[in-house]
């Protein structure tokens, strides 16, 4: 795979979310697309011998953050840590950056952002989660204009065509009494590299 520091066209963005999220292209998803587009610093896109396969929509809203507001991904490369080593490729590039975030409504993302970080928000046992993480938690929450970490019905309905699920039971129940998939729930997360 390659990355890439480079704006990927409307189109492209669409058919990757439209894949992605298992979706038709409608108004709606072109015009959530670019919304998403038009609220990043810059993208990455990922390519397998050339084709884009991935891109991960980025903005750096706190001194020292790396915030994801999108990944894309296409289905048939979707399980194969893409966005991980995507964003340790970012982390690398940019040594300013020590904490990266997101919002997503998927066990799946939280957990393949956890199997790379050192400390993580939200996290089932909170006793090990550092000061410094809640600190920059609602630095997070207040640059990107939100009322809480968890907000309700964010994305309007199910961001995804079938409910993303954790193959740890544990994590799913967790998850499951942090977000309401149906109704669009979106919970940020913040995390340290390791």
């Amino acid at each position: 795979m390659d990355y890439i520091k480079k704006n990927p066209t409307l189109d492209e963005l669409v058919y990757l979310a439209s894949q992605g999220f298992c979706k038709p292209v409608t108004e709606a998803l072109v015009q959530d697309v670019s919304q998403h587009l038009a609220d990043t610093d810059f993208c990455l896109c990922v390519e397998d011998q050339g084709k884009l396969v991935g891109c991960m929509l980025c903005k750096i809203p706190l001194s020292g953050v790396l915030y994801i507001a999108g990944t894309l991904i296409l289905p048939e490369y979707q399980g194969e840590r893409i966005k991980a080593q995507a964003t340790l490729f970012l982390l690398r590039e940019h040594p300013e950056l020590k904490w990266f975030s997101g919002r997503t409504q998927s066990p799946i993302v939280w957990s393949s952002v956890r199997s790379i970080a050192r400390e993580m928000l939200p996290y089932p046992d909170i006793r090990e989660v550092s000061q410094e993480a809640f600190n920059h938690l609602q630095q997070l929450v207040n640059a990107l204009g939100m009322s809480a970490p968890i907000q309700q019905g964010f994305y309007g309905g199910s961001l995804y065509g079938k409910k993303p699920l954790n193959r740890d039971p544990n994590i799913q129940t967790w998850w499951d009494g942090l977000c309401d998939f149906e109704r669009g729930d979106a919970v940020l997360y913040i995390a340290r590299l390791n």
